[in-house]
């Protein structure tokens, strides 16, 4: 683990993570255009309050990708599993032929 000096808002933290720094710097980043949208908005409230929705709005996103994630994985898996019944479908074609084939030849 390192320690990364970030900035959010007007205070400094020092972030113990595995993470790279370029991922904690993004992460900062984030956050703190999260709190520009805010302000910008005319939102009133003390730094903790821009952060504490700052926070929420980063959960609402990540939970929000996370359900189209598992939507994609379901689609996928469905998918594949039709795929998977094609190709069977066709396989046992192919071998129902050959053994047609096979019967109707004399030696």
């Amino acid at each position: 683990m390192k320690l990364i000096n970030v900035r959010i808002l007007t205070q400094e933290y020092r972030i113990k993570s595995d993470a790279s720094e370029e991922k904690i710097l993004q992460i900062a980043e984030y956050i703190n255009q999260q709190v520009e949208k805010l302000q910008s908005s005319s939102f009133v409230g003390t730094q903790t309050d821009l952060a504490v929705m700052a926070a929420f709005k980063a959960a609402s996103d990540y939970f929000q990708v996370t359900e189209e994630l598992e939507h994609l994985r379901q689609k996928v898996q469905n998918d594949a599993a039709k795929l998977a019944g094609r190709i069977d479908g066709q396989l046992a074609g192919s071998k129902s032929g050959l053994k047609n084939k096979d019967s109707k030849i004399k030696y």
